[in-house]
């Protein structure tokens, strides 16, 4: 073998290493994503399975490696009975196997045996489709160190499975409402949040013209021309920027984007100015329409008709901005009717 033929299988040795340590890293952090849990500690990190024939894994789950807010069990070569059965008990821990061939959709492969301490550990497919709760082993046996094996019945050869071994604390209902209403991260922009993942074509701001602006609503006939849009913001009374409402809002005018962020993190109450309704920041779009609206003209107010072409209104006699949809039903006279 030559210097070349030699160069070239080190190079790709290399190359399947650093491939597998990023698929590592990848399943790694995403086997620590769990709805309903916080993530507190690995005991053993996203590692490849090797199939020979058969898909296996063997490790051993040592309880002496858990260091958490709350307890420490690293100082222990055994840990007591007692400090387990309150750590899984009353503190509410649990241990976690998580194990999958996709890092963009974790499940649990149909057909796999687990053995813990040379015994089969049965569980329920229904209730362990995305990660097995371990947890009630530990709960019948109460042993520092928990030899693990599981075996894999797959057939094809180029799903490569990885899985590690994760802490978890169940959160409590009120943990869940409020990790859901200000963000498990404190320090995320959430204005870059909406701006980069949540916008509302103009065809939806359409159809829901088309809704509002439809005489069949009515009980009675009438011609509706436009709804009239305010584009001043009702929390600083400004005129927008960045047009938004909430994604379940029905109504089509807007606040501004920085503004109800900058005054709900402060306030945290998250709801709508316009229709009170719960719009924590994730449930925010910015309406594609009523931004072109805003960066296309100077006058704080809109006619928008039903397909969405918009006329200026004059701002110096439409100094006090109406918040809510306004339906102009004609031209000819000034009725109205307003939509909350």
């Amino acid at each position: 073998m030559n210097r070349n033929e030699q160069f070239l299988i080190d190079q790709n040795i290399s190359n399947i290493s650093n491939s597998i340590q990023s698929m590592r890293v990848l399943f790694d952090e995403k086997f620590k994503q769990m709805d309903g849990f916080k993530y507190l500690g690995e005991l053993e990190e996203a590692t490849m399975l090797i199939s020979r024939p058969k898909v296996t894994f063997r490790t051993v789950i040592k309880l002496n490696k858990i260091k958490t807010m709350d307890v420490d069990f690293t100082n222990f070569y055994h840990v007591n009975r007692m400090i387990l059965a309150d750590f899984f008990l009353n503190k509410k821990y649990e241990i976690h196997l998580r194990i999958a061939c996709d890092p963009l959709k974790i499940l649990v492969p149909p057909k796999m045996k687990i053995f813990i301490n040379h015994q089969r550990y049965f569980y329920f497919k229904s209730n362990n489709f995305i990660s097995i709760n371990l947890t009630r082993h530990f709960l019948h046996q109460f042993k520092t160190f928990n030899p693990l094996y599981l075996e894999i019945a797959e057939t094809d050869v180029r799903k490569k499975y990885f899985c590690g071994i994760y802490l978890f604390r169940k959160l409590s209902t009120a943990e869940i409402k409020e990790n859901q209403c200000f963000g498990l991260d404190n320090n995320l922009n959430k204005v870059d949040y909406v701006k980069n993942r949540n916008l509302w074509e103009k065809i939806n701001t359409i159809s829901m013209l088309k809704e509002k602006l439809n005489p069949s609503l009515f009980e009675f006939e009438i011609v509706t021309d436009y709804i009239k849009i305010s584009l001043i913001c009702p929390l600083t009374k400004l005129r927008i920027k960045i047009p938004s409402r909430g994604k379940k809002c029905q109504h089509i005018q807007c606040f501004d984007l920085e503004s109800y962020i900058a005054l709900n993190e402060k306030s945290e109450k998250w709801s709508c100015p316009l229709c009170d309704k719960l719009v924590i920041y994730s449930d925010i779009v910015i309406d594609s329409l009523i931004k072109q609206i805003v960066d296309e003209t100077k006058c704080d107010e809109v006619n928008l008709d039903i397909n969405g072409k918009w006329t200026e209104l004059n701002s110096e006699s439409s100094s006090e901005a109406s918040f809510t949809d306004t339906i102009i039903i004609s031209e000819k006279d000034n009725s109205c009717i307003i939509l909350d």
